[in-house]
């Protein structure tokens, strides 16, 4: 997320793939063009994401793209007592809406169907809330 977010740039080592050699030249000279750029992190990429995964793109509207490109961040958490997951959508200041943090909290069932229970295929999600 910090890097993302560009509140830490990747040292040259941590921008080598696994497996790869590090081209010292290369790295030197891709940090010079890189030191005159004013952007930090990485531009759009929650909204790159939300393009480009097909389940996602399938539901991504034009209107959509504004406020994904105001998305900075997303958590996950999982709540100790009850079946279930919590996203938090983090959002830079924009003019769609006034809080930075939308949540939306997921409520699951694992168990199977007392009246077909052969047909159990997993945990579901059985409802949600949340401002999303």
């Amino acid at each position: 997320a910090e890097i993302v977010s560009g509140e830490v740039e990747p040292s040259a080592s941590e921008c080598v793939m696994a497996g790869e050699e590090q081209d010292n030249e290369k790295t030197d000279n891709e940090k010079q063009e890189n030191d005159n750029d004013t952007e930090k992190g990485i531009p759009g990429f929650w909204l790159t994401i939300f393009k480009n995964t097909e389940i996602l793109a399938e539901m991504t509207q034009p209107h959509d793209e504004p406020i994904l490109d105001a998305l900075r961040d997303i958590n996950v958490s999982f709540p100790e007592n009850s079946m279930g997951f919590v996203l938090e959508f983090v959002f830079a200041e924009n003019e769609y809406f006034e809080d930075s943090v939308l949540t939306k909290t997921y409520h699951m069932k694992s168990e199977p169907d007392d009246l077909d229970p052969v047909a159990f295929d997993g945990p579901e999600i059985i409802g949600s809330t949340g401002v999303i």
